[in-house]
């Protein structure tokens, strides 16, 4: 039986406390297997990738792999924050419409009187939420 060394933080914490994390940095999936101990295509690569994203959106950072179909991983430069700012908004305002829809789009009739009526809540919200969200977007242009 083998034993798997005991570590005292996550990989990906010891990658971010490690790391040198610079604007424009990038790093390769083979390297990025080797350091949090994963295949690029496990669920947990992706959970790590996801709470280094977590973190370095927190420093005013954002990394990425687009454009290498997931083979290399960078840290955008600052003056390309304002367009992974707007499609983060283009797409939280595409899924609140999507989440309106649904609602309005329920069969009320096949709710229990108590659904339907923590239905209208969250839809009611939801509608209240995208009014506000479509309106702050329209500032933003």
């Amino acid at each position: 039986m083998e034993y798997q060394e005991q570590r005292l933080f996550p990989a990906w914490k010891e990658f971010l406390e490690t790391e040198k994390i610079e604007f424009g940095v990038s790093w390769t999936s083979d390297y990025l297997e080797a350091v949090l101990q994963c295949k690029a295509d496990s669920v947990e690569f992706r959970f790590s990738i996801d709470k280094i994203s977590r973190e370095l959106v927190h420093r005013g950072m954002y990394i990425t792999s687009e454009g290498s179909n997931g083979a290399v991983y960078r840290v955008v430069m600052p003056n390309r924050n304002a367009h992974v700012m707007h499609r983060m908004q283009r797409k939280a305002i595409n899924a609140m419409y999507k989440s309106v829809a649904l609602g309005e789009n329920t069969p009320r009739k096949m709710l229990t009187t108590d659904e339907q009526r923590v239905h209208e809540a969250v839809l009611e919200k939801a509608a209240t939420r995208l009014a506000l969200l479509s309106r702050s977007e329209k500032l933003l242009k």
